[in-house]
């Protein structure tokens, strides 16, 4: 009965692993894993910086062109805005305003394209006259009839990165890059007076219309229709009598 008396042992590695499919991972795939991981952390954070950088440029301070005729008593009206509000003495006067044509300031020409400023111009002068419309009459005032001339100065414009954008789309969606800045200037059209003033900006933020983040003007051209809103709001107390 000798040859049973005998006990056989398998191999310490293949003991462990005879009741199970998972097989070590080599070194080999282990490095290969470390490596792919790094790789996609380097990618997210060469977006983080890039954005961070680009937000740097796409600021949202409001910017003084330096041309109203006063900036005393300048107030911080909005996140975005800085103002010095209509006087409660002028609510309800004015019904009719002018709109000058719109400045596009020399810091602005010297950083965007002549087309991209004359776009942004020509866009914020419609808008700006379709929002002011609703409160007030543009059309040639009655004689000896208290008027506005409103004066509008364009102090940013940044435009949108098409390639950052197509580059976050898949790790963090397209972002809102582009950035405007402007200034509004009510004067009384008989004494030349101030009697309001609005210095705006904005920037950031993720724009709705997806396919905008791949034009580079899109932002500026959104920011423009939020600016002539706020602009309108602004202003309506001097067209409409005190409560």
């Amino acid at each position: 009965m000798t040859m049973f008396s005998k006990i056989y042992r398998l191999p310490l590695a293949h003991s462990r692993t005879s009741g199970s499919s998972v097989q070590p991972m080599n070194q080999d795939s282990q490095q290969s894993l470390i490596a792919l991981t790094s790789m996609r952390c380097a990618k997210v954070a060469l977006v983080a910086l890039m954005v961070g950088g680009l937000g740097a440029c796409a600021t949202s301070t409001p910017l003084q062109s330096n041309k109203a005729l006063s900036y005393q008593g300048l107030i911080k009206s909005s996140d975005h805005a800085m103002a010095i509000p209509p006087k409660k003495v002028d609510f309800g006067r004015y019904k009719w305003a002018t709109m000058a044509p719109i400045d596009v300031e020399d810091s602005v020409s010297a950083e965007v394209s002549t087309d991209t400023s004359t776009e942004i111009r020509d866009v914020l002068q419609s808008v700006i006259a379709s929002e002011v419309g609703k409160s007030f009459n543009l059309s040639a005032r009655p004689a000896n009839k208290p008027a506005l001339i409103l004066r509008v100065r364009i102090t940013r414009i940044t435009e949108a990165s098409p390639g950052l954008n197509a580059l976050t789309t898949a790790l963090v969606g397209p972002l809102r890059n582009g950035a405007l800045g402007a200034e509004l200037e009510a004067v009384d059209a008989d004494s030349g007076q101030q009697v309001a003033l609005l210095v705006w900006a904005d920037s950031g933020g993720v724009i709705k219309d997806f396919a905008g983040n791949f034009n580079r003007t899109a932002h500026a051209r959104t920011l423009a229709a939020s600016f002539a809103s706020e602009a309108n709001i602004f202003l309506s107390p001097l067209s409409q009598p005190a409560q």
